[in-house]
């Protein structure tokens, strides 16, 4: 059974990734559903609930409404939940119930437009997809909806920095650090700031840098409608960070700036597998290349791939069974992931030599390893 899980927990819902990717913003988030679903996001997917209040509501979406129809009496909802709230916009989310019965989320935004003075827009999720889509539109949302028009400055801005991939305030702050160390001024980080400030004024910025899967699709329109140029890549190490920096500073187009290492056609070299979000992923191969002499190396992702950045040793995976056997097919002698990963170790490989370093994802693992931060931006990788 594909959907089966044994190991893992329940990956996170595309729901769950357009709330973290607009979380701390001062915007009313409205999760069309019923209140499990809020649950989920405030419980197991989002870190800052514990720390930092929000406006994040259920719409409590109960049977009946679902059977004779729920839009207006989501309007209403919405409508004394923010109230006189001062919030900096409204955005719709939808669940797998709303998806079941067609919840016209437009519609109701459209009429929630007429009274307000601020943004009302809608995220296509149904909680069927996994989080990175979600954050992903999220992302190119705040772009369409926020960024103002100034004239180019200097600077970067990092998009994508959403704690549901790796990026805990530790993290954050050593990708920061790495990227101002070597004479680039961080303007604001889109996922871990917590204003729409960074959003606004990001055309003061000359270039982008995307740090995640989420984060393409926002920096690909700005790149189309305001010039702004865009590198995907996590300064991981210092030789990659270096080689990132000087991308940043010299900007010319949007392929991927890993430097080209050639992989081994030797197997008693050691082999790796990365498995994790496709951007992190391939910035921490360029890492094993570079600096610890590691060729073979490939990625796996149960989440999205985009083409512009995959290569052949990057895969994509859609079940356990299918982690499992890719395991076993590789025999790597290193494996970096999410700590529950290293259950499929154990399970695919009688080999006890395997080297597991676990990386904390809380978008696989959630809450269980959430706290557990491992620096790895510039001279601080500590592994």
């Amino acid at each position: 059974m594909k959907g089966l899980l044994k190991i893992l927990p329940p990956l996170s819902p595309d729901y769950a990734g357009a709330s973290s990717a607009l979380y701390t913003l001062g915007g009313a988030i409205i999760i069309n559903g019923a209140d499990g679903c809020i649950g989920n996001v405030t419980g197991y997917d989002e870190p800052r609930f514990f720390d930092y209040n929000t406006h994040i509501y259920s719409s409590g979406l109960r049977e009946v409404k679902a059977i004779t129809g729920d839009e207006e009496i989501l309007k209403e909802k919405i409508d004394n939940s923010v109230g006189d709230k001062d919030v900096s916009f409204i955005t719709i989310l939808g669940t797998p119930n709303s998806a079941v019965i067609a919840s016209d989320h437009k519609g109701v935004a459209n009429i929630l437009r007429r009274g307000q003075r601020i943004p009302v827009f809608t995220i296509n999720t149904t909680g069927i997809l996994t989080y990175e889509k979600g954050a992903s539109n999220a992302f190119l949302e705040l772009a369409k909806n926020f960024i103002e028009d100034r004239p180019t400055g200097s600077g970067v801005n990092i998009i994508g920095a959403s704690p549901m991939d790796y990026w805990g305030e530790a993290q954050i702050k050593s990708i920061k650090r790495a990227i101002e160390n070597r004479g680039l001024q961080v303007n604001g980080i889109w996922g871990a700031d917590n204003s729409l400030e960074s959003i606004r004024k990001a055309l003061m910025s000359e270039v982008n840098l995307v740090v995640s899967y989420s984060g393409l699709k926002a920096a690909r329109y700005m790149k189309k409608k305001y010039g702004i140029p865009y590198i995907a890549g996590v300064p991981a190490g210092r030789q990659f960070s270096d080689h990132l920096v000087e991308m940043l500073k010299s900007p010319e187009s949007e392929v991927p700036v890993v430097p080209e290492v050639q992989p081994s056609t030797q197997r008693g070299v050691k082999r790796a597998l990365i498995i994790g979000d496709q951007i992190w992923s391939m910035s921490i191969k360029a890492y094993l290349g570079l600096e610890k002499e590691i060729t073979d190396v490939y990625t796996a992702s149960f989440f999205s791939l985009d083409p512009v950045y995959r290569s052949e040793t990057d895969l994509i995976i859609d079940s356990e069974k299918q982690l499992k056997q890719l395991i076993s097919r590789l025999k790597p002698d290193l494996i970096i992931g999410d700590p529950l990963c290293e259950g499929f170790i154990e399970k695919s490989s009688p080999s006890s030599d395997i080297e597991f370093i676990g990386i904390p994802h809380p978008a696989v693992s959630s809450r269980l390893h959430w706290d557990h931060d491992i620096v790895y931006a510039g001279e601080e990788l500590s592994f």
